[in-house]
Formats: structure tokens, sequence, C-alpha cells
């Protein structure tokens, strides 16, 4: 019986990896399908009319990217770099939270802290929904009050 269920959990695990397999691969596909459309695709008819106020990047933002993204490289290349400044920190955290007991948590927590989460979220998104911004100036309906 033993050997019966054991050839069955393989059977499933061999399925189950074949299925995440295939989900990966059509994942892949699918963005990089959504990349060549959304960046090598043609202009919309809003962005077409927007020519003159899209300007590339400033010398500034230039200079305040380049350290940036030369430190992701850095960083990327060697790691320690980064992880040997937090290794003491986290050793002395580890080291006390494997002395202390379980912090106790009311059950309420887990249900009222994502709802406040969401409440803020949907908030925010009907306040930017109720407010007029400058953007819509640049919109040709806007612009031709009606008109193109």
């Amino acid at each position: 019986m033993r050997k019966l269920l054991k050839q069955a959990s393989t059977r499933l695990r061999s399925f189950v990896d074949q299925r995440d397999d295939v989900a990966m691969i059509l994942s892949a596909a699918y963005l990089l399908w959504m990349f060549q459309r959304v960046v090598t695709g043609d202009l919309s008819d809003f962005l077409s009319g927007l020519h003159d106020h899209l300007t590339d990047m400033r010398p500034v933002e230039v200079l305040t990217l380049a350290p940036l993204a030369a430190l992701v490289v850095v960083f990327g290349i060697f790691p320690g770099l980064v992880l040997d400044l937090v290794n003491g920190s986290v050793h002395t955290i580890l080291d006390d939270a494997s002395k202390g007991t379980a912090v106790a948590v009311p059950p309420i927590v887990p249900v009222a802290a994502p709802a406040i989460i969401a409440a803020v979220i949907v908030a925010r998104v009907l306040a930017a929904a109720n407010r007029r911004t400058p953007e819509t100036a640049l919109v040709p309906e806007a612009v031709a009050g009606g008109r193109r």
C-alpha cells in the first residue's frame, strides 16, 4: 500500500510540475506579447496629439538617475556590499526573536488592518476621480470645447 501511495504521489507531483511549467511558459509569452504591443505599437490619437508636450529627460533628471542606476548595477553584481552592512543587525534580531515568546495578536487585527488599507485606497481613488486636474486640458476634446 505504501508503495502504491508513493507512486501516486510521484505522478501527482509530476503532473503539478508540468502544469506549473506550462503556466510559466504561457505567462512569459504573454508578457513578451504585451511588452511588444505597449513599447513598439503605434501611438494612440491622444499621444500623437501631445507631440509638443512630450520631451526627453532633462539633464537634472539624468544626473539624478545615473548614480541610482550605477548603484543598482554595482549591488546586483556585488550584493555582499549591502548584505554585509545588515548582517550584524539581522543576526541580533534573529537571536533576540529566537529567545522570546510569541506575541498574542487580537483576532480583529488581521481583519481590520486590510480593511483600513482598502478604505484608504478607495477614498483616494474616489477623491482623484472627483478632482479636475490640469492634465485634462491636454485632451483635444477639452481644449477645443468638444470640437476637433
